[in-house]
C-alpha cells in the first residue's frame, strides 16, 4: 500500500503547476478574445472602415428605411416595398463589400512593398518581430499603415505573430491578407532562412494590381456611357413635369398610371445596382 501511494503521490501534479497552467490557458484565451471580432458583423464593419458598433449601423439602416418606406408610399406601396428593402439588402452587404474591396484595392500597391521590407529583414538577420516593425515604420502614411499601427501594437503588448496577424485578417478582406498570415505565423513558428514564399506573393500582388488597372481602364467608356443613360431616364420625368405638368398630374391620378411609374423606378433602381455589381472589380 505505501508503495502504490508515493506512486499515486509521484502522478499528481503540485498545485503550484496546475494552478500556473490554468492561468496560461485563461491568459491565452483572454488574449485571443481581445483581439478576436465579437461576431462576423463586427469584421464585415471592420474590414468596410466603420469603427461603430453593429447595433448602431442596424438602427441608422434601419430608421433610414423606414424614412425612404413612407417617401415610397406617396407614390405606391409596390414602390414603397421594393425601395426600402432593396435599401436594406444593399447597406447590410453590397455596400459593406464596396467600401471593403475599395479600402482592399487602396491598400494592395502598398503591401508588395511592405512584403518586400520584410523579406530584406530578414535577410538581414531581423528576427519576425522586429522585420514586422521595421517594414511597417516604411510605408507611408495611409490606410494600411494606419492598419499595421495596430499590429505593432499587438506585438509590444506581447502577443505573438499570429495573433497579431488576426488583427489584420479580420480588418481587411482579401486572399492576400491570409496568405501573407500563414507565411509569417509559419515563418515564426518554424524559423528557417526561406524568403521565396514572400518574395512570390510580392510578384503575385504586383501583377494583380497590374491587371486590375487595366481592367479599369478598359470599362472607363462603357460606366460613362451606362452613367449618361442612367441620369437621362432620371431626369426625364423631371423634364415632362416642367413641359407638360398635365401629363404627369394624369399619370400619377390614375391607378393605372401610378403602377407605371412605380415599376419605372424600380426598374431604374435595380439596373443601376445590378450594372454597378457587374462592373466591380474584385482582386
Amino acid at each position: 500500500m505505501r508503495e502504490k501511494d508515493r506512486l499515486a503521490a509521484l502522478r499528481q501534479q503540485p498545485p503550484g503547476m496546475v494552478a500556473g497552467e490554468e492561468g496560461a490557458k485563461k491568459k491565452k484565451k483572454d488574449r485571443t478574445n481581445e483581439l478576436a471580432a465579437r461576431t462576423h458583423f463586427d469584421r464585415r464593419l471592420m474590414q468596410a472602415g466603420l469603427d461603430i458598433p453593429a447595433k448602431v449601423y442596424t438602427f441608422i439602416v434601419i430608421f433610414a428605411a423606414v424614412g425612404i418606406f413612407y417617401l415610397g408610399t406617396l407614390l405606391g406601396y409596390l414602390l414603397a416595398v421594393v425601395l426600402s428593402s432593396v435599401f436594406v439588402h444593399y447597406m447590410f452587404r453590397g455596400y459593406l463589400e464596396e467600401r471593403a474591396e475599395k479600402r482592399k484595392r487602396q491598400m494592395i500597391p502598398q503591401l508588395a512593398p511592405f512584403i518586400d521590407a520584410i523579406a530584406s529583414s530578414l535577410s538581414s538577420g531581423f528576427n519576425i518581430e522586429a522585420a514586422i516593425v521595421a517594414s511597417a515604420e516604411s510605408i507611408p502614411e495611409g490606410t494600411l499603415r494606419t492598419e499595421l499601427d495596430k499590429v505593432i501594437s499587438a506585438l509590444n503588448r506581447g502577443f505573438s505573430v499570429r495573433e497579431s496577424m488576426a488583427v489584420l485578417r479580420d480588418r481587411i478582406v482579401g486572399r492576400e491578407i491570409v496568405s501573407l498570415s500563414v507565411a509569417l505565423g509559419l515563418f515564426a513558428s518554424m524559423g528557417g532562412n526561406v524568403l521565396e514564399p514572400f518574395r512570390r506573393l510580392a510578384r503575385k500582388l504586383r501583377e494583380q494590381q497590374t491587371v486590375a488597372e487595366r481592367a479599369s481602364r478598359d470599362l472607363v467608356m462603357v460606366k460613362q456611357a451606362f452613367y449618361i443613360l442612367f441620369f437621362l431616364s432620371v431626369s426625364a420625368p423631371g423634364i415632362l413635369m416642367l413641359v407638360r405638368p398635365g401629363y404627369m398630374s394624369q399619370a400619377y391620378n390614375d391607378s393605372l398610371g401610378r403602377l407605371v411609374l412605380q415599376v419605372g423606378a424600380v426598374l431604374i433602381v435595380l439596373a443601376y445596382l445590378l450594372f454597378k455589381k457587374i462592373t466591380s472589380l474584385k482582386i
